[in-house]
């Protein structure tokens, strides 16, 4: 601050001497003229050079500051790392964060991949959540009345990111009652039947297109040792679709309407839906221990050749199709719960939908204003990797503009060209409202493990009823 001021004072005191000097050029020779001449070029340079020398004090210090590397950060993460195509995407992610932000380490903690939310639920109690971790709706509602998560809204790199999400899902993938809580990376899912071609050929099955000839098929496979269905009951939701697949071919309504008391199970079409799917639980449609077996286990039964079928979301396909091939991964076109003859009828009704979801940033995070950076930049580039390393169009960002890889499979165009006709009328067990899901879930577990339809249909309706007291 000193040397400013006496920098200042100097060439005021060089601006009066100048004056003088003209003013008695003005009266006197030619020469004269000269020695004024000279003082203003004395002066002329004497500003230059104090000028010059502000100048370059300035720029040194602005280029030390920019020269001064950030600040290393390590921000944990709690992701799905498991899968192939999980792994494929969030690799993609974090190499993009690295170019944006070279001194930001995501240190990646793989999530439970039956219910992570068990494991969050204690991390909050004990007070070591990650920073970014996934949620769904009952988390975000819990963490939200504790003040363990963020409400992202209005920070310009959330906006930013809202901004490149296809507008038809802003409302149902990326609010929450009326706020942002979370970033997902998928859009609308799919939940579709998979079927080994090979395996269908060489026992010479008819693939199902309706209840008798899936039936049909099913006592063929389990004659011959084969699982016909591979199911990862360990979690309820496959469970749920499972029996959405046989409930929506006879009426459009799903297990979701349970949740809302919109229906009852022992309703029409509800009822003998749920019976169908028990009829075939009881004559071994699955494998043994089903409610033991976890999300990768019966995937690869599936991919070993052991099981004709296999239910699961249509992220599935990219995976499938490495796994077995594409010539002999086969998705079937429609449920098969209808009866004979009405093959056609809600045949776009599928089991899947999509729900708020996704990453959100623990309270906790020192750097609110870089983690929610960091945020952005991971659920937009895990999106774009999945569609453009993993050929997946499951995602909810635009995907105008860019480009796979590789083609997409017709597998994948077939599935991706029936989508527009799809019509949602269920979710996922675990993005319903906790008070039904929790119990309700357990019902579609005891009924995998050989419970009655009878005895499911009573304990659902008994639990519909207790909400709404």
């Amino acid at each position: 601050m000193r040397r400013t001021y006496a920098k200042f004072v100097s060439l005021a005191l060089i601006a009066c001497m100048a004056i003088v000097l003209a003013a008695c050029g003005n009266s006197s020779s030619n020469n004269n003229d000269s020695t004024a001449t000279g003082a203003n070029d004395s002066k002329t340079g004497a500003t230059a050079n104090a000028t010059n020398e502000s100048t370059n004090d300035s720029t040194k210090d602005t280029a030390s500051s920019a020269d001064k590397p950030a600040e290393p950060v390590t921000l944990t993460l709690n992701a799905q790392y498991s899968a192939p195509d999980e792994k494929l995407s969030l690799d993609y992610a974090i190499a993009k964060i690295k170019e944006v932000l070279p001194n930001v380490t995501l240190e990646i903690q793989p999530a439970n991949a039956d219910d992570g939310t068990q494991k969050l639920k204690v991390q909050a109690a004990t007070g070591d959540l990650p920073d970014i971790f996934g949620v769904t709706p009952e988390i975000i509602d819990l963490f939200n009345k504790s003040g363990d998560i963020v409400q992202l809204d209005g920070n310009p790199d959330i906006e930013d990111f809202k901004s490149k999400v296809s507008p038809g899902m802003i409302d149902s993938e990326l609010m929450y009652k009326g706020h942002i809580y979370a970033l997902p990376i998928f859009g609308s899912f799919s939940v579709v039947w998979y079927y080994n071609k090979d395996v269908f050929a060489a026992n010479n099955v008819k693939v199902p297109t309706n209840y008798d000839e899936l039936t049909a098929a099913v006592k063929a496979f389990t004659a011959k040792g084969i699982v016909p269905v591979a199911m990862f009951a360990k979690e309820p939701w496959p469970i749920g679709a499972y029996l959405d697949s046989f409930i929506m071919r006879t009426n459009p309504g799903s297990t979701s309407d349970f949740s809302n008391g919109v229906a009852k199970a022992s309703d029409p079409g509800y009822k003998e839906g749920i019976e169908k799917a028990a009829a075939l639980i009881k004559l071994g449609i699955f494998q043994k221990g089903a409610t033991s077996t976890d999300y990768d286990s019966a995937r690869a039964i599936f991919n070993s050749g052991k099981a004709a079928m296999l239910i699961n979301g249509d992220w599935e396909t990219p995976d499938g199709i490495t796994a077995i091939g594409a010539d002999k991964l086969g998705i079937l076109n429609y449920y098969p719960g209808a009866d004979a003859g009405k093959e056609d009828v809600n045949k776009y009704a599928m089991a899947g939908g999509g729900g708020v979801g996704g990453y959100a940033l623990s309270a906790k995070t020192k750097d609110k204003a870089l983690g929610m950076k960091v945020l952005a930049l991971l659920a937009y580039y895990q999106g774009e990797g999945r569609y453009v390393k993993g050929g997946h169009t499951d995602v909810i960002i635009k995907t105008d503009g860019l480009t796979p890889e590789n083609p997409l499979p017709e597998i994948t165009k077939a599935l991706a060209a029936d989508q527009s006709n799809f019509i949602y009328k269920s979710n996922f067990n675990h993005s319903l409202p906790s008070a039904f899901s929790k119990p309700f879930g357990e019902y579609l577990q005891n009924l995998v493990a050989g419970q009655s339809a009878d005895k499911f249909i009573s304990d659902t309706d008994k639990l519909i009823a207790s909400l709404k007291k």
